[in-house]
C-alpha cells in the first residue's frame, strides 16, 4: 500500500510540475515560438474584423506573370462582384487540404466568419504532391497549430516527433505508388503511371525530322506523373482531409465552398492524349459528386481556362495570367451569389 501511495504521490507531483511548466511556457514563450515556427499564424492574426468570407489558397491565388496589368489575387477579383462583402485570404505556397484543416481550426470564433472557400487542386490528390519533398517543412510549419497543450507542441518540435523524411524517402514512397496503383483505364495498354511515364520518355514526342522533342517529351512525362492517378476514395489522404473540413464547417456552422481549380486539359490532350484527359475528368466528376452530395458548393473551374492563359510552360501548375484569374474569380462569384444574393452585382463585367 505504501508503495502505491508513493507512486501516486510522485505521479501527482510530476503532473503538477508539468502544469506549471505549461503555464510558464504558455505565458512567456509560446507566442514567440508560434510566430517563428508557424508564420502562417500571422495571416490569421491579421484577418480584419469584417472578414465574413475567408478564402484559403496556395500559390494559385497570388501568382501572376510580369506581363499582367492587373496582378491582383483571385480572391480580390472575386470581391469586385459584391457590395458590402469582404473576401479575405490566407495563402501559402504548396498548401493543400492537409494544411488548410489546421488553419481553419485556428480561426477565432470572434471573427464571425460565415463562409469558407477552400482551394481544391486536382494535382494535390496525386502522389507527386502527396509525397512531395515539401511535406516535411510543411508538417513542421503546422506543429504549433495542432489543438494540443502548447508545451506538448514544443516537445514535439524539439524532439522532432513528427513525420520527417529525406527527399529520397519521399521519392521512394511516390515511386512505389506509381509502380503499384492500377490506373484501370479500359482498353489501355499501360497499367500504371510508372509504366506510362517510361514509355512516353522512351518513345517521345517527335519533331518533323524524327528526332525527339525533349522539352515537349519532358513536359508530357510531367503531365502523366502529375495527372495520371485514380482517386481511391478515403484511401487517398486528401479525400480524408477534405472530409474533415466538411465536418469542421458543419461544427462551426460555416457555409462551405470548394473552389476546384482549372488544369490544362487542352495541353494534356495535345501532348499525352485522350486517355489521360478522360481519367482526369473521371476524377473531377468523383470530387464534384462526392462533395456536392455532402452539401458543399463546388465551383467546377476544371476546364474553364484556355491553354494560352497558363503562363508557366515547363511544369503543370494552376498559375494563370490575368484573364485566367478573372475567369476563376467570375465563376467563384457566381457561386457565392447563391449565399449572398443581396450583395451580388450581376453582370458587373
Amino acid at each position: 500500500m505504501s508503495i502505491s501511495i508513493k507512486i501516486l504521490t510522485r505521479a501527482f507531483a510530476l503532473f503538477c510540475l508539468l502544469v506549471v511548466f505549461q503555464l510558464i511556457y504558455q505565458r512567456y514563450y509560446f507566442n514567440e515560438d508560434l510566430r517563428k515556427f508557424s508564420p502562417i499564424f500571422s495571416q490569421i492574426e491579421n484577418l480584419s474584423s469584417d472578414c465574413k468570407v475567408l478564402y484559403l489558397a496556395e500559390s494559385s491565388n497570388v501568382s501572376s506573370p510580369r506581363s499582367d496589368i492587373d496582378k491582383r489575387r483571385i480572391s480580390e477579383m472575386a470581391n469586385d462582384y459584391f457590395n458590402k462583402l469582404h473576401i479575405c485570404a490566407i495563402d501559402h505556397g504548396a498548401f493543400h487540404a492537409g494544411n488548410y484543416r489546421y488553419v481553419l481550426e485556428n480561426i477565432p470564433d470572434s471573427l464571425n466568419v460565415e463562409t469558407v472557400i477552400v482551394t481544391m487542386n486536382y494535382r494535390a490528390f496525386g502522389y507527386n504532391w502527396i509525397y512531395s519533398s515539401l511535406e516535411t517543412p510543411l508538417r513542421k510549419h503546422m506543429i504549433f497549430l495542432h489543438k494540443r497543450p502548447e508545451l506538448l507542441n514544443k516537445i514535439v518540435l524539439a524532439f522532432r516527433a513528427y513525420p520527417i523524411r529525406t527527399d529520397e524517402e519521399w521519392e521512394e514512397k511516390m515511386l512505389r505508388k506509381w509502380n503499384n496503383q492500377k490506373l484501370n483505364i479500359p482498353d489501355f495498354k499501360y497499367k500504371t503511371t510508372r509504366e506510362w511515364d517510361r514509355k512516353m520518355w522512351s518513345e517521345g514526342i517527335r519533331l518533323a525530322d524524327g528526332s525527339k522533342d525533349r522539352p515537349k517529351t519532358d513536359l508530357a512525362c510531367h503531365l502523366i506523373k502529375n495527372y495520371g492517378f485514380r482517386i481511391n476514395g478515403r484511401k487517398n489522404p486528401r479525400v480524408r482531409d477534405f472530409d474533415y473540413i466538411v465536418k469542421l464547417a458543419e461544427k462551426k456552422n460555416w457555409n462551405l465552398v470548394f473552389n476546384l481549380m482549372a488544369d490544362n486539359i487542352m495541353l494534356t490532350n495535345e501532348l499525352v492524349g485522350k486517355e489521360l484527359c478522360s481519367l482526369m475528368k473521371e476524377n473531377r466528376d468523383y470530387l464534384v459528386d462526392r462533395y456536392s452530395q455532402k452539401g458543399v458548393i463546388v465551383v467546377d473551374n476544371f476546364e474553364s481556362v484556355h491553354d494560352s492563359l497558363f503562363f508557366e510552360r515547363h511544369w503543370p501548375t494552376e498559375h494563370y495570367s490575368e484573364n485566367g484569374r478573372k475567369i476563376i474569380a467570375k465563376n467563384l462569384a457566381d457561386s457565392l451569389s447563391i449565399i449572398y444574393p443581396e450583395n451580388y452585382i450581376k453582370g458587373r463585367f
